[in-house]
């Protein structure tokens, strides 16, 4: 007979089990959420409060972008905007560096708005009804 090998202890086999387990867990958890959290989902849950936001801006003598709201539905509300037909939000959606908004709108938005010099300022990406993706880049 050889030289015997050190078996490890059945502690950091346990350890190593619950750790990988606990891995593929969370990954299996996140995969069935991420539909839950995604944008479609969240305009979903949020359209309610949008629109009745929508309502309150349209409405004679509103005050409602002086003071906007904090959140509509599951977006944070950075800063409102007025458009010559509606109004945009910048909201906390996107990247961490990116500025994202959602934009309402009566009339039908250009797909690109561009400035003077033809540079894209922000890209207008229809969601549903009077409704819009905003990104500027």
């Amino acid at each position: 007979m050889g030289p015997s090998v050190p078996r490890k202890p059945n502690r950091v086999r346990y350890l190593a089990a619950f750790c990988v387990g606990g891995i593929v867990l969370l990954s299996i958890v996140a995969w069935f959420a991420f539909p839950y959290f995604s944008f479609a989902e969240q305009f979903r849950r949020s359209k309610p409060a949008l629109d009745a936001y929508a309502a309150r801006v349209a409405a004679p003598g509103s005050s409602a972008l002086a003071k906007p709201p904090a959140r509509l539905g599951y977006f944070s509300v950075e800063k409102v905007e007025p458009l010559p037909h509606g109004f945009l939000f910048e909201s906390d959606f996107g990247g961490m560096f990116d500025w994202n908004g959602i934009a309402y709108s009566t009339e039908p938005l250009p797909r690109y708005d561009e400035d003077a010099a033809g540079k894209v300022k922000q890209v207008f990406t229809p969601i549903e009804g009077n409704w819009y993706e905003v990104f500027r880049p």
